[in-house]
């Protein structure tokens, strides 16, 4: 199993499930059984009191009780490691692709994929809920069927038009945060729309609209800098 994020709020795994229960007690988190049934899996621990956890945790539950849609992986559960830890968890394949360029596709199938991409993030929009990080590597493509899902909920929240507080800290991937939300630390559906509009050109191009060696750089890019026209 590998480990590929580890942030202050939160830890990622990606990998065989008794692996992970190792791995979760060498560091010290008692996982409980609420994954007997999975074979694989994507977990994030966050502390309990996270409340970036808690946003997410409300905004998934509404995506689930307005029915399932198939562009929207929405197979995750949630319950306590600890006393100190929460878990979101869903499945994961690791045959599956994303659709960031290190993957192949032909035009049509990135048509037909980013169409579905556009499928998908409306139904999350038309229930108030900001996905707040999308990104190439969390627009899940099945090797199967070439089915895509949006996945990452995990900073997501319910509101026509968030603004962050005075306790919260600015989410996202810089690559693919609005200008709007540099500027005056607003998110919106708009917000996510930019986004997919940068996954789109980065999968087309093979790098990013606005780039910088720093993220205020970045920051700077997305606000003052005009980018390249894809077709050159």
């Amino acid at each position: 199993m590998d480990e590929f994020a580890k942030e202050d709020l939160e830890i990622s795994f990606k990998g065989e499930k008794v692996t992970l229960e190792q791995r979760l007690r060498k560091e010290r988190l008692n996982f409980l059984g609420a994954l007997n049934e999975k074979d694989k899996c994507f977990i994030k621990l966050y502390p309990k009191e996270n409340p970036c956890f808690i946003r997410a945790k409300s905004a998934l539950e509404l995506v689930v009780d307005q029915g399932s849609h198939s562009n929207i992986m929405s197979d995750f559960e949630f319950g306590e490691a600890n006393a100190d830890f929460v878990y979101l968890v869903s499945s994961f394949d690791q045959k599956d692709k994303n659709f960031s360029s290190k993957h192949s596709f032909s035009m049509r199938e990135i048509y037909e994929i980013f169409i579905g991409v556009c499928n998908g993030l409306e139904f999350p929009h038309r229930n108030r809920i900001i996905h707040r990080d999308i990104k190439p590597e969390n627009l899940i493509v099945k090797t199967d069927n070439k089915n895509t899902f949006i996945i990452d909920f995990d900073f997501a929240v319910i509101n026509d038009d968030f603004s962050l507080d005075e306790e919260d800290i600015l989410w996202g991937t810089p690559y693919f945060i609005a200008p709007e939300t540099w500027t005056y630390q607003v998110y919106s559906t708009q917000s996510d729309i930019y986004a997919l509009g940068i996954s789109l050109y980065e999968k087309l191009t093979g790098k990013f609209p606005f780039e910088g060696e720093t993220v205020h750089d970045i920051a700077m890019a997305h606000l003052n800098s005009s980018f390249e026209d894809p077709r050159n």
